[in-house]
């Protein structure tokens, strides 16, 4: 138990911080990394542990924003000494993932999911019996996603709405980004899914939505570019209260795309009005929904 309380504050557990500094603004922040965003560089600092000396040391890199590449799957990246740094960013987020693991400035490990309903029904487990010990799973500010309907594929696998808000794991020893399939529309009223919706509602109040548009793998990127993507949205208010509707259109790259709202609501429509068109399938792709956080 001691030894693995030890290395666990050795190792990264992630908890993202918004807020602003002199320098910028801290889009990533836990006891041994940050990662701060300004509008012109990414600038990245981690404490990690060296093998050789068994004591940490701290890594710092500040790359230029205009330095930024894509890949031919729409991914972008910094060549940070012939290994390639991807990221997953917006405003607000900056995530960074390396298929180097010595690559000391990659802050995302990824874990596949098969089965997510089994998943929360071990979080909630073993979140009541060993708090040390259970998976920390974020929903964000999001309480449920509706969708008015999804597809089915050779009658096994099903691309169902039910866990777009759940996208990372906390734990003691580091950050995982889920890789699970993402929702898909049904194709009864059109083949690419145009016209059909997803219903968010929040928790609480919300001004803001975060979408992770198509089909986001990092370790199978190609499925984006294959896959359609979002091109425009429309966003719809279902508080009676406070209406709006709006469209928001797409850029088509792998980034968090942050919609914001004219009011916090309780709940909108996402409906699909236009999509960009997959290389190999006509299946619409969305592989999560969130929300910008403050705490």
């Amino acid at each position: 138990m001691k030894r693995k309380l030890i290395i666990a504050f050795l190792l990264t557990n992630i908890g993202l911080l918004f807020a602003q500094n002199q320098n910028g603004k801290i889009v990533f922040k836990n006891e041994l990394a940050q990662i701060i965003q300004t509008n012109d560089s990414i600038k990245i600092s981690n404490n990690c542990f060296d093998d050789k000396s068994r004591r940490l040391i701290k890594k710092e890199i500040e790359l230029n924003i205009e330095n930024i590449k894509q890949d031919e799957n729409k991914y972008q990246y910094f060549d940070v000494s012939g290994d390639k740094l991807y990221l997953l960013r917006s405003n607000n987020i900056c995530w960074t993932y390396s298929e180097n693991n010595k690559n000391p400035f990659s802050i995302m490990q990824i874990t596949r999911v098969s089965d997510f309903k089994n998943i929360l029904e071990k979080y909630k487990k073993n979140n009541s019996e060993r708090e040390w010990e259970y998976e920390y799973i974020t929903n964000f500010k999001i309480k449920e996603i509706k969708a008015s309907s999804y597809y089915v594929e050779n009658n096994t696998t099903e691309y169902v709405s039910s866990y777009l808000q759940y996208l990372k794991k906390e734990d003691y020893e580091n950050f995982y980004l889920y890789s699970k399939s993402p929702w898909v529309p049904g194709k009864k009223r059109n083949s690419s899914g145009i016209g059909e919706y997803l219903e968010i509602t929040f928790n609480e109040p919300s001004d803001n939505l975060v979408v992770l548009n198509g089909y986001v793998d990092l370790e199978k990127r190609h499925l984006y570019k294959f896959n359609n993507r979002v091109k425009t949205a429309v966003i719809t208010s279902l508080d009676k209260e406070h209406p709006f509707e709006f469209e928001y259109d797409f850029e088509d790259y792998v980034h968090f795309s942050e919609i914001n709202f004219p009011k916090a609501v309780n709940k909108v429509r996402f409906t699909i009005k236009e999509v960009y068109k997959g290389e190999k399938w006509n299946d619409t792709c969305i592989q999560a929904v969130i929300t910008n956080r403050t705490e």
